[in-house]
């Protein structure tokens, strides 16, 4: 059974687990958080560093990046944008490791053109820094939704 405390409930992603809660977030119509993600789950695996051994193992087994691309069509976060309720934040980090600046760059040109509406955040840090480094902004999110999560 699915249970949560705030109605609609919130949603928190961090990397890769942005694509699960940018997709409810937008069924739903409730705010997210979403921290270093990206627009498409694809490129988040076909073209980070840190995701070489999932890579190498779906090579192996004759799956390649379009493979990815069909399965994630309807669950990426750039095609789940228009229903996201506009007190969800998004948070890039500008040095991130993980994240290639090209796929960065084109998120951020997605969030600028679908959802102005809603707040973008570029921290100094890298990938791991920018999670670790989140949680004042995530209490502080919960507030001003509305949420006493801590």
């Amino acid at each position: 059974a699915f249970h949560c405390r705030s109605s609609p409930p919130l949603f928190v992603g961090f990397s890769l687990g942005t694509v699960p809660a940018t997709y409810l977030s937008n069924h739903y119509g409730a705010p997210l958080l979403s921290i270093c993600g990206a627009g498409r789950g694809e490129d988040m695996i076909w073209s980070s560093p840190a995701a070489t051994c999932i890579r190498r193992a779906a090579r192996a087994r004759g799956y390649d990046w379009c493979h990815y691309q069909s399965a994630l069509a309807s669950v990426n976060p750039a095609e789940n944008l228009t229903n996201l309720d506009t007190r969800s934040r998004f948070i890039i980090a500008a040095r991130d490791s993980i994240v290639p600046e090209k796929v960065r760059r084109d998120w951020m040109g997605a969030l600028a053109e679908s959802r102005p509406d809603i707040e973008v955040l570029l921290t100094r840090s890298g990938h791991v820094g920018t999670i670790l480094g989140s949680r004042r902004v995530q209490k502080n999110w919960y507030a001003a939704c509305g949420d006493d999560a801590s």
